[in-house]
């Protein structure tokens, strides 16, 4: 396996344990699994990042991700705002909060938005990577 499949892999991983965790009526398991939707966002634009050979960055942020992918195709700004509804993902449901006295957790919805959003991404950076592939060979 090439290392770029070796990010989408992981990153379909996160995506399938969101949608999984749709179908099972506990908010416990919801919290837990809207992180993982921009983990397979991140993931995603990583394998495109590392298909392209760039260098990693040590980063959360799927919009400074996106900008070192626009540098290889501008197309990619088509992401900017799944990254923005996604890359609060990162810290709204994974730490309890200061201002609450209760859990926050998120609705069945939005995980099911957060699902369609990091879909969009790894689809995206699927099409890319492939696209990119056959113009390379021709």
């Amino acid at each position: 396996m090439e290392r770029h499949e070796l990010w989408l892999y992981k990153a379909e991983g996160d995506l399938a344990l969101a949608i999984e965790a749709l179908a099972i009526p506990n908010e416990k398991i919801r919290d837990a699994a809207i992180y993982h939707t921009q983990q397979a966002a991140e993931k995603a634009l990583k394998a495109f990042l590392v298909f392209k050979r760039e260098p990693l960055l040590r980063t959360h942020d799927l919009e400074d991700l996106l900008w070192i992918c626009m540098k290889h195709d501008i197309s990619f700004n088509y992401l900017f705002r799944f990254a923005a509804q996604l890359n609060p993902l990162i810290m709204e449901y994974r730490y309890p909060l200061e201002d609450f006295d209760e859990p926050q957790t998120p609705l069945p919805e939005e995980l099911r938005e957060a699902i369609e959003a990091a879909t969009e991404v790894f689809k995206f950076v699927v099409d890319m990577i492939a696209t990119d592939s056959v113009s390379s060979k021709k």
